[in-house]
């Protein structure tokens, strides 16, 4: 149950807080260097005055230690003048997290995307397929930005394509994700799904068959999903699933009927072993 905070102490000597109420005392640490990446950059960007750059990692700064080894800016965070690995090449082969997204043509889809730093600014780049020039992602109608990524309307074939996000903060440049965008074509996937009509669906049918009962659900909201004719009734369409799956799990009993069978046979199989066993053990009539 919550507590009312009674006392608090800042020791600055140990590096924690400490937290006083009836029920006890709590032990805060104030270093969180962890979570500030593994790039020298980044962690002179978060100007924490308990962390530093110790030419490996971001790790706890101590006074004590000496200055020569140990990079921090706090008044300013310009990593250019403190960070050496930030003059060769891939910052020490950082390389921005990658991701695969498939969006239906004429639909909507959200990119994610989020600085750690609340100073940084972010923007994006669109490089078309096979093409090496990138160019800056212009917000309109189509592309609305916000705080979390970008949100892309009414999807069309020319939106495929890779997307980088890069966070700007004192002059560094880092890209954080690059984003592969595959815009699935509406009338090919008609054509995909209804070729049992020709007769050349039967190794869709086979593997349909040898799919588990939860893989054939999966298989076949994932394909009505993607296929759905109606965009505009797409959450109704999730609603459904999801209330249907909360139906399933209510009426699901605590032992399937697979497993409570295979114990009757086994209690059967002990009995009739139990009575022929007696029945050797049983005195001979008399003649």
């Amino acid at each position: 149950e919550p507590t009312a905070i009674s006392a608090m102490e800042l020791s600055t000597k140990q590096q924690q807080l400490y937290i006083g109420s009836t029920a006890g005392v709590a032990q805060l640490p104030l270093h969180r260097c962890d979570i500030y990446g593994k790039a020298c950059a980044e962690c002179c960007l978060a100007r924490d005055p308990y962390c530093a750059w110790d030419g490996s990692a971001c790790s706890r700064y101590f006074p004590t230690a000496k200055r020569r080894t140990r990079r921090q800016d706090i008044r300013n965070g310009d990593p250019l003048t403190h960070c050496s690995d930030l003059h060769h090449d891939n910052h020490h082969g950082h390389s921005p997290e990658e991701r695969i997204i498939y969006g239906v043509e004429n639909s909507s889809t959200f990119l994610e995307c989020s600085p750690k730093s609340q100073r940084a600014l972010v923007y994006w780049q669109f490089q078309r397929r096979n093409e090496e020039r990138k160019e800056e992602i212009r917000v309109d109608d189509h592309i609305i930005r916000t705080d979390q990524g970008l949100l892309l309307r009414s999807l069309q074939q020319k939106d495929s394509g890779n997307y980088l996000c890069h966070a700007v903060e004192h002059g560094f440049i880092q890209t954080l994700l690059k984003v592969t965008l595959e815009v699935i074509d509406t009338e090919h996937l008609e054509e995909l799904l209804h070729k049992d009509d020709d007769g050349d669906g039967s190794k869709t049918k086979e593997m349909s068959n040898s799919m588990t009962p939860s893989q054939k659900v999966w298989y076949r909201d994932f394909m009505q999903l993607i296929n759905h004719p109606n965009l505009n009734t797409m959450d109704e369409f999730c609603e459904q699933v999801w209330k249907r799956d909360r139906k399933q799990r209510r009426q699901r009993p605590g032992h399937t009927p697979g497993n409570s069978n295979k114990w009757k046979h086994l209690q059967e199989n002990k009995k009739g072993r139990n009575r022929r066993t007696h029945e050797f053990e049983r005195a001979p009539r008399s003649v």
